[in-house]
Formats: structure tokens, sequence, C-alpha cells
């Protein structure tokens, strides 16, 4: 796993979680953010887009991609506990992968402590949350990490990561960010592809839209305002981008994030079927 970015609070979104427990075979979906799933008991096999099974045991926790369609085959009983979330760190949500926590007695008390947190909702219970995944995170990142630190992530990846993490508020476009690192577009896109499994402009938006989700909890910016802070001078065009995402519009989801400070739950309006709201760029 990359070890070169940094996990960031003010980026960090909390949208979902629950708990899973019985026989039936978990149709494919996908999600607006990347998923953790924490295999308790029983024994699973998790189908994913392009072809590839991840099983599922207890011990492990399968991380799955923002927007990667996936179903979930369960050989007998099984119980989990999943979380879904933006971290804005690609090389944490990128690729799928099982990691093994076992022996990780962490792991587990926080993956609880996020449902219960959500299933008892208080005035406190969000940013209880946010702080109990923050740490969740940072210590998969650890367990994951290869011996010696090694960095995995390629150098022109990497500075075209962090030039669309400085400049997404502008109008920038995937030649600029090519020149910048001194590479031609096609070469950009093969890399994004490669190591993401998307392209510049996939994570060009998703930048952008993890920051208007950020930015629209913040009730006194109108969308307007939002939507010209995250790069986008038509507003409208930023609407419909922006529901192709989260299956509902900046004000609804404004709306959901209202009512999950006082529920705990972001409705299902965040999680749908995989052949609803997809958009490629």
């Amino acid at each position: 796993m990359p070890n070169n970015q940094t996990l960031e609070w003010n980026r960090l979104i909390f949208y979902h979680c629950g708990r899973f427990s019985r026989r039936r075979r978990i149709e494919t979906h996908h999600h607006p953010g990347c998923e953790l799933i924490y295999f308790i008991n029983g024994e699973c096999l998790n189908h994913l887009e392009g072809g590839q099974t991840l099983p599922g045991r207890p011990g492990s926790i399968l991380i799955v991609p923002p927007e990667m369609p996936h179903s979930q085959e369960n050989l007998r009983e099984t119980e989990t506990i999943f979380v879904t979330f933006s971290s804005g760190l690609e090389s944490f949500e990128h690729p799928a992968r099982i990691i093994d926590v076992e022996h990780d007695a962490l792991t587990e008390r926080w993956m609880n402590d996020i449902c219960a947190l959500n299933e008892n909702v208080t005035p406190a219970s969000g940013e209880m949350t946010r702080g109990i995944l923050y740490a969740l995170i940072a210590r998969l990142i650890q367990i994951a990490a290869p011996p010696g630190g090694g960095d995995e992530i390629h150098p022109v990846l990497a500075k075209a990561l962090m030039y669309m993490e400085n400049h997404y508020e502008r109008n920038i476009n995937i030649d600029e960010v090519a020149r910048q690192c001194a590479v031609s577009g096609g070469y950009l896109s093969t890399l994004f592809r490669k190591s993401l499994n998307l392209s510049p402009v996939q994570h060009l938006t998703r930048i952008r839209l993890n920051a208007a989700a950020q930015q629209l909890r913040n009730s006194y910016i109108s969308v307007g305002e939002v939507a010209e802070r995250c790069g986008y001078g038509d507003v409208n065009y930023f609407i419909r981008v922006f529901r192709n995402h989260f299956n509902c519009t900046p004000s609804e989801f404004r709306r959901i994030e209202q009512v999950r400070q006082k529920t705990g739950s972001y409705t299902e309006k965040l999680h749908y079927p995989v052949d609803e709201g997809r958009t490629d760029s």
C-alpha cells in the first residue's frame, strides 16, 4: 500500500454503517464511498467488478473501492459489520483487497463502536464516529504497510494526485495536469487506470464532490457557492454530477445530513443497485 499520503481529518466523511447476519446472497450493488466489511463469523465469496473474487473469513476485512459493483455469496450463515465513508486517501481506498486483522483486537472493537454509536445516537455521535473511524483507518494502514515502509506509488501519479488536490477549485483539465507532470495525457490516464482503476477525470470529479459534501454541511453556504468553490462554474451541471454520484441533489444531501445528525443514518438514498446512478467520465 502506498504510504506517502496522509489521512486528513477534515476530508473524512462517514456515510453509513450496519450489521449483517444471514445466509442469503447480497445482490450486486455499489456505494459512492469506500466500504469496509469486517467478517465476524461464517464464510463467503465476494464478487467484484472485473471478475475478481475475494474470500470473506472471520478475522479479515474487505476493502471495496468507491463505486465498485460487488456482491456477496454466503456459503453459510455469515455475520459482518460494514462501514461506508470517504477518506480522501486514494492509496487506502484502492485497490479492492483483504486485510488480515485476526490478531488485532482494536479493529473489531472499533467497528463495533462505530455501529453502537449510530444505533443510539446522541448530539456527539457524529464527531465521535469520525474520531473512531479515523483511528480505524490509520490502524489498517499500519497493519497493511509493507515491511520497511516501502513506497509503491508511481512518482508521476503521486505528483498528479497532489496537483489535483491543490488545484481542484480551479477549472483545470487533464492536459494541464499531465503538463505539470511532464508526461502525455494518454500516459497519465494509463497510470490512473492501472493504479486506481479509474480515469483522471473520474478522480478529479471525486475530489471535487467530496469537497462539496464537506462544504454542504455548512448551511450558511449556498449550493451555488459550493459549486464555485469546487471548480464548477455551472451550478446546474454541478447538481447533475452530484446527483449521479450521491443519488441525491446537493440540497437533498444537506437535508439528509441534518437528519443523520439526529438519527445516525443517511437513509438508503446513498446506497443503490449497480444499474442506477452510474456515470463514466
